[in-house]
């Protein structure tokens, strides 16, 4: 059975953690990766990992925070989209912002 990482923001405990998705859907072997997290996660191309929690914060495959993305609104969900998939985009309270990763 292949199982495929998927990342969750823990907004109750505020951390971040990875379970693993089986081909039938069920998750498992679920583990704390980052003791921060608000509302959502998306990762970029290179597997790193962005957290939205009051600005979005990058760690690498490793888990070492390596950069940050302000807005200038708090962000509620965060994902990758555009051509070639490297444009952030964040929706906040009142707007949707989007900034080119690369």
């Amino acid at each position: 059975m292949t199982e495929n990482p998927f990342f969750v923001s823990d907004e109750i405990q505020e951390r971040t953690v990875q379970v693993n998705v089986g081909v039938n859907g069920k998750l498992s072997n679920l583990k704390e990766i980052q003791p921060r997290g608000g509302y959502s996660t998306a990762a970029d191309k290179d597997g790193n990992l962005y957290i939205a929690d009051g600005q979005a914060f990058v760690y690498d495959k490793n888990g070492k925070e390596i950069n940050w993305t302000n807005f200038p609104e708090r962000p509620i969900t965060i994902t990758f989209g555009g051509k070639g998939g490297n444009t952030l985009s964040a929706t906040t309270q009142t707007s949707l912002y989007s900034v080119r990763i690369k």
